[in-house]
């Protein structure tokens, strides 16, 4: 008797609802993020063409380097100038490193505002925006200029009523510091250093945080955002929709193994049983020609002690052999029945 035939459209069946079901859940998240990376690959051409931009977006893909980098600047400054404050401070180090701190972190932030909120502007295609950007930026250069040489000012008069005040020469060659009225080595380098670090921190306010044109690395982020956002949802929605068909690949793989298993134990026993019925079948073969054989030898004797003549049927051939055994043939007619699920085991998992 044959066992049970498994299942086989079942886990298909299970896994074609689970797509159905999967892909209508994502459909509509699919759609939204699919306009969205449109519109955004839209807008970011529409701003290019609006504004002649051929380039692309150049901007760090974090902050916190350039804010590092800006923070070094303002404690090298604090620290060299807290340096030359402090010789002619009457707190001392303490004394001057205060006023140093406080100078170095005003005039890094005028230099980050110069850049970003006055050099972007200033190359915008808008004129009104251009001009807002000018202003911004001569601002930024006012008062930056104001209190380097606030600071450079401050530095010589505590030279000179501290008396340490050195004599740069008084004879008639020409010395730039000399418009400015510093006589200090100190005050000259206090203010060459506050030059420096504002340049440094304008152009990282330029372009160390984000693009040199105003918006335009907003417009490229939000399109690259958008385009991370679809394509991360389309990992996700491959992962949702490859489950099922794993799944039901297993369970199919599952019960073909079962049913294979089955398959060849009934293989084994139905080789076991043809050598048994090919024994049976030599037997009988023997048998026959045995039998026949004697037949043979007892006409034989037979007509030969007959003083009469023998009956007619002793000429005719023995009986000839019946056909072979075939025992086995409905069992291989159930063997093949039995082998038809796997074919259609395998073709479902191919199609699952």
């Amino acid at each position: 008797m044959l066992p049970p035939a498994p299942d086989l459209a079942g886990p298909t069946l299970a896994a074609r609802l689970a797509l159905r079901q999967a892909a209508g859940r994502l459909a509509h998240e699919w759609s939204e993020a699919a306009s969205a990376a449109a519109q955004g690959r839209t807008d970011l051409a529409a701003f290019k063409q609006a504004h002649g931009l051929r380039r692309a977006a150049v901007y760090p893909r974090s902050g916190l380097l350039q804010a590092g980098l800006l923070l070094c600047a303002a404690v090298f400054e604090a620290l060299f100038s807290a340096a030359l404050f402090a010789e002619d401070d009457e707190r001392g180090l303490l004394g001057g490193a205060v006023t140093a701190v406080g100078l170095s972190g005003a005039n890094v932030t005028l230099g980050f505002l110069a850049g970003y909120l006055g050099l972007r502007y200033l190359q915008h295609t808008r004129g009104p925006v251009k001009t807002l950007g000018a202003f911004g930026f001569a601002a930024a250069v006012l008062l930056a200029l104001m209190l380097n040489l606030f600071a450079a000012d401050w530095r010589d008069r505590m030279a000179a009523l501290s008396g340490r005040q050195l004599d740069l020469g008084a004879d008639a060659s020409f010395h730039l510091w000399s418009l400015l009225q510093l006589d200090s080595p100190q005050a000259i380098i206090l203010l060459m250093l506050g030059g420096g670090v504002w340049v440094f921190a304008a152009m990282k306010g330029y372009s160390g945080f984000d693009d040199p044109y105003p918006d335009y690395g907003k417009m490229d982020r939000a399109a690259r955002a958008a385009s991370d956002a679809l394509s991360a949802l389309h990992h996700d929605a491959r992962e949702d929709l490859e489950a099922p068909i794993a799944a039901a690949r297993a369970e199919l793989d599952a019960r073909l193994g079962a049913l294979r298993g089955q398959v060849s134990a009934m293989n084994k026993a139905f080789d076991a049983a043809a050598q048994r019925m090919e024994a049976l079948d030599a037997e009988a073969r023997a048998l026959d020609e045995a039998a026949a054989a004697a037949i043979h030898l007892y006409r034989r004797e037979n007509t030969t002690a007959r003083r009469a003549p023998a009956p007619g049927y002793f000429s005719a051939a023995p009986p000839a052999a019946g056909p072979a055994l075939d025992a086995l043939g409905p069992s291989a007619a159930m063997m093949d029945e039995a082998r038809a699920p796997d074919s259609s085991a395998s073709a479902e998992r191919r199609s699952a």
